[in-house]
């Protein structure tokens, strides 16, 4: 019986130290400052990209919708030469085309 008790009492008193540890632990972790210092580099890159899209092939009912439809034809392709130049930024895109003519587009860009 009295080995039973010693028993219990070791468990305890381990459960009680455990507990304690993993109490004033957990405080340090949160307790973390960092600092962190940022070096500013000599000269920051210039990124330039061209695009191209023929106009007399987009679909509209006027020039001027062919117009508009070859401009942004040509900036998706002007951001897809640009993301070949980017690091660390992720962006989606999806075109549809046609003998050069725009079916659909779509652009994501996370960071």
């Amino acid at each position: 019986m009295c080995l039973k008790k010693i028993h219990k009492s070791k468990s305890l008193l381990l459960s009680c130290f455990l507990g304690l540890a993993i109490s004033t632990g957990g405080c340090g972790i949160i307790d973390k400052h960092v600092e962190w210092e940022t070096i500013e580099p000599e000269s920051y890159p210039v990124l330039k990209a061209v695009g191209y899209a023929p106009i007399s092939s987009q679909h509209g009912e006027s020039d001027s919708m062919k117009l508009i439809m070859a401009m942004k034809a040509s900036k998706l392709d002007a951001y897809r030469e640009l993301t070949e130049q980017v690091y660390g930024q992720k962006i989606e895109g999806n075109q549809s085309l046609s003998h050069l003519v725009i079916d659909s587009e779509t652009l994501r860009a996370s960071v």
